[in-house]
């Protein structure tokens, strides 16, 4: 593994500017986890406007709610 892999160089930033990097990282694992969240509430409100309309082939069975005990449609 080189030392460029690792971060190691000759160059660093000036002392303001150090903070830069682990704050970035911070805000993508944020926006990551943020990313996700509205994936799968987007599909889960689609879900539920289909089975709402009665589209072919999907029912809450489909979604597993009545194996977990979730709400009967």
């Amino acid at each position: 593994m080189g030392a460029g892999l690792l971060g190691y160089g000759d160059i660093t930033p000036v002392e303001v500017w150090q903070l830069v990097g682990p704050m970035t990282a911070m805000n993508g694992i944020l926006m990551f986890g943020w990313s996700t969240a509205v994936l799968f509430e987007v599909l889960r409100k689609t879900l539920d406007h289909l089975v709402s309309i009665g589209a072919a082939s999907l029912s809450a069975a489909d979604r597993g709610q009545r194996a977990a005990g979730g709400p009967k449609v």
